[in-house]
């Protein structure tokens, strides 16, 4: 999964990799989760991705972005960051080695890649020759921006195969088409139509704004064409690129409405 805003260490010839943001349109314009609390591991010498399963951990309160990462002998230290507040928490991450792992259940089903030789856990330094592409798949988590990575929907979850058991599924009409967020996005789908800012189904979009928000240089124009304008930054953004465009809450001040732009239009008072 794309992202930026990210933190990274290499431990025991691993890069751990831990949050960071997706942005709001990063794929085709989609809405997708702004920041995240997933552990991706990057085994070097195997060019290979893997998604570290924290499902049982309840992470979600750890979602953030612009955080940072060190790493000192087996453990990794990450503090603070951005979730709508600035962080101040500090959170200590420490890598299983093989040697800790007493019986061969737990030393070839953890995710370090580790064997059983000898009565005795040690690192599997092999590479499959095939990459297991799933474990790419397996991060999405809404039908839309599975079918976006070019993946299978298959009952509620993400796989990279094209067989599932319980019958392929497609996204609804409704569903395709709400994945658009912008005019211009919406328009690209003939079987979708941009109307009262929203993009539903319909029979196409015309008469999109022709320029992107970010071309637009005053209030009054910015908020006439769909999106919000920062008064403060004097600056005009895609109205669910607020976390893309200010990282850090940079923008104080903002209006997706015409008639709130300062100094741009007159109030007349009758007594």
């Amino acid at each position: 999964m794309p992202r930026y805003l990210h933190s990274a260490a290499i431990l025991n010839g691993f890069m751990l990799t831990f949050g960071g943001s997706f942005g709001s349109n990063t794929v085709n314009n989609t809405l997708l989760k702004c920041f995240v609390s997933d552990f991706m591991l990057y085994d070097i010498e195997c060019d290979q991705w893997q998604k570290v399963n924290t499902t049982s951990l309840h992470l979600e309160y750890l979602d953030r972005f612009g955080h940072s990462m060190i790493a000192v002998n087996n453990t990794a230290y990450i503090f603070g960051g951005f979730n709508s507040v600035l962080l101040k928490d500090l959170i200590k991450i420490t890598l299983d080695s093989c040697d800790m792992f007493q019986n061969e259940t737990l030393c070839t089903s953890n995710v370090i890649k580790c064997k059983w030789s000898n009565n005795t856990c040690i690192r599997d330094t092999s590479c499959t020759s095939v990459k297991d592409s799933n474990s790419t798949c397996t991060t999405y988590t809404s039908c839309q921006a599975c079918h976006i990575a070019q993946c299978h929907w298959c009952g509620n979850q993400c796989t990279s195969t094209s067989k599932c058991s319980q019958g392929p599924s497609n996204c609804t009409e409704k569903d395709t088409c709400s994945i658009y967020s912008s005019c211009n996005s919406c328009a690209i789908n003939t079987a979708c139509s941009w109307q009262n800012n929203v993009c539903v189904p319909g029979n196409g979009t015309t008469g999109c704004p022709q320029k992107p928000c970010s071309e637009h240089s005053h209030c009054q124009n910015c908020t006439s064409n769909s999106c919000m304008w920062c008064s403060n930054t004097a600056k005009c953004v895609e109205t669910n690129a607020y976390v893309v465009a200010f990282h850090y809450a940079q923008c104080m001040d903002w209006t997706t409405k015409n008639m709130e732009c300062q100094g741009e239009f007159s109030l007349t008072y009758t007594n």
